[in-house]
């Protein structure tokens, strides 16, 4: 007997939809998976970035994305591996930059998060803020950002504002199989 796997037939269809298209005339939902295009230096960790864009239905021009993310990572050099994960949310558009001589299309995506979690053994909270420059077509570019942790004392609904510790990022990205992503 025959057995049809629709959801293969459904993953191939979706791609087909998608490549080569530009963002821009897309009005379909979609899921772009993104990692650094170096490796990690030692005892870094390696993130991956899953995005879901939903184009928002409106007369705005430049069009509109509505962007649910999640950032996972691991560090492989601990045994056991460490890992994490980061929900993000954002909003994105396919903008012509206009400050440089090669005018080119990007698309924009300003993403924000917030997590508690502890910095060695202080509990508080970690708020990242970042923005993506990608490529509309190939999804590849950079991610640039803040990332800081403000300790917050348990039981205390009131603690100074003063994060302990502030990290940057600035890397390049490509795109992933989301579905070969192993975090």
């Amino acid at each position: 007997m025959n057995h049809f796997n629709y959801k293969t037939l459904s993953l191939f269809i979706s791609s087909m939809l998608i490549t080569g298209t530009v963002l821009a005339d897309k009005s379909i939902d979609q899921d772009i998976c993104l990692t650094a295009n170096t490796a990690p230096l030692p005892g870094a960790y390696q993130a991956n970035y899953h995005l879901h864009l939903t184009k928002i239905n409106s007369k705005a021009t430049p069009k509109l994305f509505a962007i649910n993310a999640l950032e996972t990572a691991i560090k492989s050099s601990t045994n056991p591996a460490q890992t994490y994960e980061n929900a993000l949310v954002g909003t994105g558009s396919v903008i012509e930059t206009t400050e440089m001589l090669d005018k080119t299309n990007t698309l924009q995506i300003a993403l924000t998060g917030a997590t508690s979690s502890k910095n060695g053994a202080i509990e508080g909270l970690w708020r990242l803020n970042y923005h993506l420059e990608l490529n509309p077509t190939t999804y590849n570019g950079s991610l640039i950002g803040i990332i800081d942790f403000t300790p917050i004392a348990k039981g205390l609904s009131y603690t100074p504002i003063t994060p302990s510790y502030t990290e940057t990022k600035n890397i390049q990205l490509v795109r992933i199989n989301c579905l070969s992503s192993n975090h």
